[in-house]
């Protein structure tokens, strides 16, 4: 999981279970907003942005093409929909499992600084329980190294209580697709670290929505599925980042605008289930997308 959004602001922490005002990303770790805190959301012209569905730009399909020639699983790879398989508990392989993981994210984050909030092992081909997660529940920015995330091998992560959080998601395994997804504001997580040592923690804001998302994917759970409301399932292309970040601000002030360009359903189960609708999802030339089983098979794990 990483932010497509780089933007140098601080997050002060949300109160529990509140959507989070402009200033805070709580809870949020797909993107960060502007110091212009003023800037509203401006419908884009309904002629260049359809209010239900647009094609990928070439930039969307060219942000795509370069995640897979890093590693990364097209969204409709069998591993991402799958179970990921227990690791022995401090076992050889397991550190080798989550060192491969850690220089995997390092290959993934794409902010050229090599900083992200949390990677899945499935994400790059890796048939393993373990993820990576930033353990600050209300993180300023920039986001942190890669080498500062932490690795949970064999985990499981509960709700505790039943405060709930609404906030934008987002995924380096399904692309430019966006969201609001309803995450528990309060869980607990267990596991043990690569060399065996039991964790038992209690996360709130940013961390716990990080630590669901990444547990999804252990779970062949990717985040839309997540969406029961298809107005919540929107697309943003490169083009529309500065607008799409307004937009976000301005709905967590109560704006109830909608973001213009959203996602049918039926094309993210297409894209799902591999055919090639969503091309910034699965380029046609891309050497992961023609052979998966390649990469997993190859020194990803």
């Amino acid at each position: 999981m990483t932010s497509p959004y780089r933007r140098p602001d601080a997050r002060p922490e949300h109160v529990e279970g509140d959507m989070p005002r402009p200033e805070q990303n709580g809870g949020n770790p797909h993107e960060q907003f502007s110091n212009n805190r003023e800037a509203r959301f401006t419908p884009p012209d309904p002629q260049r942005w359809p209010t239900h569905w647009q094609v990928p730009t070439s930039a969307d399909l060219q942000e795509a093409e370069a995640r897979y020639r890093r590693g990364l699983l097209p969204v409709h790879a069998p591993l991402l929909h799958q179970m990921a398989p227990s690791l022995g508990v401090g076992t050889a392989e397991t550190v080798e499992v989550a060192e491969q993981l850690y220089a995997a994210a390092r290959r993934q984050a794409d902010d050229g600084e090599g900083r992200m909030v949390g990677l899945a092992a499935p994400q790059v081909g890796i048939a393993a329980r373990a993820f990576l997660f930033d353990p600050r529940e209300s993180p300023g920015s920039p986001w942190p190294p890669v080498d500062e995330l932490r690795c949970v091998v064999n985990p499981t992560v509960e709700p505790i209580g039943d405060a709930v959080v609404k906030d934008v998601e987002g995924c380096l395994s399904t692309g430019r697709i966006r969201g609001w997804v309803q995450r528990a504001a309060r869980v607990r997580v267990c596991g043990y670290t690569p060399a065996g040592d039991p964790l038992n923690e209690v996360h709130t804001g940013l961390a716990a929505r990080v630590l669901q998302h990444e547990a999804d994917h252990l779970n062949g759970i990717l985040f839309p599925s997540q969406i029961t409301d298809d107005d919540d399932l929107l697309w943003s292309s490169v083009e529309q980042d500065d607008q799409f970040i307004a937009y976000v601000r301005t709905h967590r002030q109560g704006d109830s605008q909608r973001w213009p360009t959203r996602l049918p359903r039926d094309q993210w189960e297409a894209a799902r289930a591999g055919l090639p609708i969503l091309g910034s999802l699965a380029p046609a030339n891309s050497p992961v997308v023609n052979a998966p089983t390649e990469i997993a098979e190859s020194g990803w794990g």
